[in-house]
Order: C-alpha cells, then structure tokens, then sequence
C-alpha cells in the first residue's frame, strides 16, 4: 500500500519552488523486504516538468510500514508548474524488493601481474539467475605505475523474465579488516542474456601491500508493487537568505541614510580564490555555479577517501553533490542541511585539511 504527500514551497527570487515529498509505504507482502524503488513524475496537464528514479535500502517486515522514503525532485522552475498547485499533480510507482546477499570470498590481493584467484560461485542466487564464474584479476602496470584491480562476476538469466537489479560490491580491506575503500557496480539484466559485472581499484602497487579483497553479490527480487498520484499543495516560505536590507546613517552627511540590498551568492565582488568545500554542497555556492566550480574536487577527495559519490547540476545553479555512501549506507540527508552535521568527523577533518580555512578570505 502506498500514499503519497506532495508540498511545494517558495518560490525563491529565480522563480524555483522546492518540492516537498513523503511516501508512506506497506510491505503487504509476507516476505521482509531490502529496498525500494521509486519512480516520480511531476506532470502539469500533459506535460511531464520532471521525472525521477531512486532506490533506497528499506527495511520492513510483513505488515510494517515507514513514512521516511522521500525521493528528491529538487526545484522546479514556476514557469514550468505555473501558479495554480491544483494543476500540478504528482504520480509515483514503487516496487518493494528482497534482498539477497551472497559471499564471494575474502582473498589476498593477487601476488603478481596477471595473476587470477577464483571466487566462489553461489548456487542459484535466485531461481531466474545462474552465476557462471566470479575472479580477482590484477592487471599489468600502466605506463605510469598504476595497478587496475578487478573483480568480476558473469551472470545468466535463465529464462525470458528481467531482473531489475544487481550489484557486485568489491572492498579492499586493510590488514585489521577494516574497509578502506568500496567499489560497487549495479546492473538490471533482460531476459535470456548473460552480463559480465566489473568493480575495480586502480592503486600503485604499495596501495595493494598485505590487502585483501571481499567480494559480494546482492540480487534484489520484486516484492510488491504500488502506485499513488497526489495534488500538489502550497506552502508559503519567506527566502530571507536570498536579499536583506540594511540602513546606516551617512558619516558624511547625517542627514542622509544609506540604504543598501545585499543579494547573497550573486556578489560582484565574488573572489574565486576564496571559497569553503562546503559549496559543493549548497545551491548557491561558487557564485550560483557562475564562478569557478570546484565540486568535481571536493568530490574526488571524498571518493580518494573510500566513499562512492554523485553530483548533478541544480537547475541553473551550482554543481552540487548529491549522494555520499560508504558501501550500502547513504550518508546524505533527504533535505539539505550543513554538511559538518552528517559527514563523518574524520571525513571533515581530511576536507579541511585538503582546502584549509586560508582559502577562506
């Protein structure tokens, strides 16, 4: 069972209109299920302003059910949805999956170049599936000393039916067992065909020295599937971050009040020398996204660390970061919220110390 809310808040001074979304959603089912796909539409009469799909790990056992799935549409531009709500409809499908996971084994890291270790194979996974082989391959050296590590898994669907998801996860793990760094690779496979997966390191050699390898594979299998549609509803919502005025008495002539509008992320005085890797993650950082954008450093710096990392574009704003996870956990809150209160204490440090506060102003 499935219902949906649906808000829309603003607009700002760019005409964007954040929508608000919340899922309520029931596994019917007699099966606990792993995870969720959600599938969004925003339509105003027949055209479609925008559409997405994500997935989310949810946990719940028959019967049980959870209002905290809440798919991210962003901003939507008033020019698109107009100014009556009651002509913006959302539509959601949703599929609730099992999930299972499989073993593949924990291996050392391959002694020598082009050396192969066999993981183990799994006995149906899922009576749709037959995996066919699963290794550990290590590359030659590239020209500049770099060693491509990979896993890979072929996988076969036995009969004309789809499977919409598969992930292959492969972490590199340091001597105490502790996970340093998570390559995963998601796949959906048709009817009748045969997949080969691939996760992979590229490291110097010493990055390889006294590791070891674990190797998984997750099948997700539907459950139940749902549909709602919902009228958008307005919520009013003052953007004072967006301009402020200020008034001070003229030193020159005090009869006279200066009287100045302050207009944030759109300053001409922008120096784009100085700026925090917090903008990676604000929509109006690096100038509105008109300065010189830095989030594609930020976010290799947090995937140099270990995490898998996506950004997009924020309408015609910032390039933001928009997903953060170590291995399945996502470490990005629903709404946007100052980064120093989700990521990892070790994870802000090493940010810090990458772009340091003289970078600042």
């Amino acid at each position: 069972m499935l219902s949906a809310n649906f808000r829309l808040t603003g607009p700002d001074n760019d005409g964007d209109q954040r929508a608000n979304t919340r899922l309520t959603v029931t596994n019917d089912g007699a099966v606990p299920s792993g995870a969720i796909r959600t599938c969004c539409a925003v339509t105003r009469g027949t055209t479609v302003v925008t559409s997405t799909e994500e997935w989310q790990t949810v946990s719940l056992e028959p019967g049980e059910n959870t209002s905290d799935v809440d798919p991210s549409l962003g901003y939507l531009n008033q020019k698109l949805i107009g100014t009556d709500p009651a002509e913006v409809q959302l539509h959601v499908l949703t599929t609730l999956y099992s999930v299972a996971e499989f073993d593949l084994g924990r291996i050392p890291v391959p002694a020598g170049p082009g050396a192969t270790e066999t993981l183990a194979i799994p006995e149906a996974p899922a009576a749709t599936l037959e995996v066919l082989s699963a290794y550990v391959l290590r590359e030659e050296p590239d020209s500049d000393g770099d060693i491509r590590l990979k896993a890979c898994c072929a996988i076969r669907t036995r009969d004309v039916y789809p499977v919409d998801r598969i992930e292959l996860q492969m972490d590199l793990l340091s001597g105490a067992n502790a996970c340093m760094e998570t390559d995963t690779t998601t796949v959906s496979l048709k009817g009748n065909s045969i997949e080969l997966l691939e996760c992979s390191f590229l490291r110097k050699e010493r990055a390889f020295r006294h590791k070891q390898i674990q190797v998984s594979l997750r099948v997700f299998m539907p459950l139940q599937r749902d549909s709602a549609i919902a009228v958008a509803t307005m919520e009013e919502e003052s953007d004072s971050s967006e301009s402020f005025l200020t008034s001070e008495i003229d030193p020159d002539d005090p009869s006279h009040t200066i009287i100045t509008l302050h207009m944030l992320g759109l300053s001409d005085d922008y120096d784009p020398e100085c700026w925090t890797w917090e903008e990676a993650f604000e929509k109006r950082g690096f100038n509105d996204g008109d300065g010189e954008v830095h989030t594609e450093e930020v976010a290799q710096v947090i995937k140099d660390a270990g995490y898998a990392v996506s950004h997009e574009k924020w309408g015609v704003h910032n390039v933001v970061i928009a997903s953060i996870k170590k291995g399945r956990k996502e470490l990005m809150p629903g709404e946007w919220d100052d980064p120093r209160s989700f990521l990892p204490e070790e994870l802000v440090q090493l940010l810090d110390e990458r772009f340091p506060e003289n970078n600042r102003g």
